[in-house]
């Protein structure tokens, strides 16, 4: 919070005239949180058995596995439309950044989510969530399931951290996620670090 409002305090002294080149805020650095299978295995059971609004358990289902298998963020989530679906991939336009990109799906969501969309306009929201409402959806859904600090980013991070895992190239990891510095992606490998485990065996 400091380093943000140091950073917004320098773009305003720069604009006045009068910068503050010697004026910076150290930002720890923090890993990502890891998240077990097990924990990801009780969001979906929480789903699954919620007692209210049945008709949404499909569309919910579906937007935490593609929230989880593409580690797509919540406001390409809200936007993505029809016809940016294809048979097995999908794109994301106008990411962070204003960026665009392609993430291939795997056979069985690529099927799940064909299915969903398949009366659907070319322009019409998949999901019909704003951004806002689908991390209300998933924290309530996490809360039901007694799983504290699980969000909707925190799937991306899974969707990182399991592609490392099974060996995936960070640069790789790094495209489909959709990020500008690799330094932001190499985060993941300090808790996925092979030779880390090996070495307490």
């Amino acid at each position: 919070t400091l380093a943000r409002y140091a950073k917004m305090i320098k773009s305003f002294m720069k604009w006045y005239g009068e910068p503050m080149d010697d004026f910076k805020i150290k930002v720890p650095k923090s890993l990502p949180p890891y998240t077990e299978d097990g924990d990801i295995d009780r969001l979906f059971s929480a789903i699954k058995n919620k007692r209210s609004h049945k008709g949404c358990i499909v569309r919910d289902s579906l937007l935490v596995e593609l929230a989880l298998k593409t580690g797509m963020r919540r406001a390409e989530l809200s936007s993505l439309e029809r016809k940016d679906v294809h048979s097995d991939f999908l794109l994301v336009r106008n990411g962070k950044g204003g960026k665009d990109r392609y993430i291939p799906l795997a056979p069985a969501i690529a099927r799940r989510l064909q299915d969903f969309i398949k009366d659907m306009k070319a322009d019409e929201k998949i999901f019909k969530l704003k951004p806002a409402c689908i991390s209300l959806k998933i924290g309530q859904f996490a809360k039901k399931a007694g799983l504290s600090g699980l969000h909707t980013h925190t799937l991306r991070h899974k969707f990182a951290t399991d592609l490392l895992e099974r060996g995936a190239n960070v640069k790789v990891v790094q495209e489909l996620l959709g990020h500008t510095n690799l330094a932001t992606t190499e985060v993941y490998l300090s808790i996925t670090n092979q030779s880390l485990h090996d070495a307490v065996k």
